[in-house]
């Protein structure tokens, strides 16, 4: 079974110290020439390691987490995994009605307060 890449190569303290797997990197461009004769042939000018925000509880993934902290003023919405990009619009508007109308109202979102879970 193959595991996420993110998980291959440990997150290190520094971005300076960021790795990447070539092999996933080469797999990747192979990939994408299947589809795309003109993307398959143009140069690769970086390859870089992508570490998807997750939020584990108990060894479980759990959903992200999108509203107000613990901490006074700081707001978080992260934890999405791969689905970040999809759900971004919807995100984006929750975060602004929690951040100027003081709540949500266009989804209930209650289970994703990170509050819940001590952050």
């Amino acid at each position: 079974m193959r595991r996420e890449p993110d998980t291959l190569i440990p997150l290190p303290e520094v971005v300076d110290d960021v790795a990447y797997d070539e092999d996933l990197c080469d797999d990747l461009a192979s990939y994408i020439a299947t589809f795309s004769p003109v993307l398959g042939a143009a140069p690769i000018k970086a390859k870089q390691a992508c570490y998807l925000p997750r939020h584990m509880r108990f060894g479980q993934e759990s959903g992200p987490l999108i509203g107000k902290t613990l901490a006074e003023g700081l707001f978080v919405a992260s934890g999405h995994t791969c689905w970040g990009i999809q759900n971004a619009p919807a995100t984006g508007r929750l975060m602004s009605e929690i951040v100027f109308d003081g709540e949500a109202t266009s989804a209930n979102i209650e289970s994703l307060d990170p509050r819940k879970f001590r952050v």
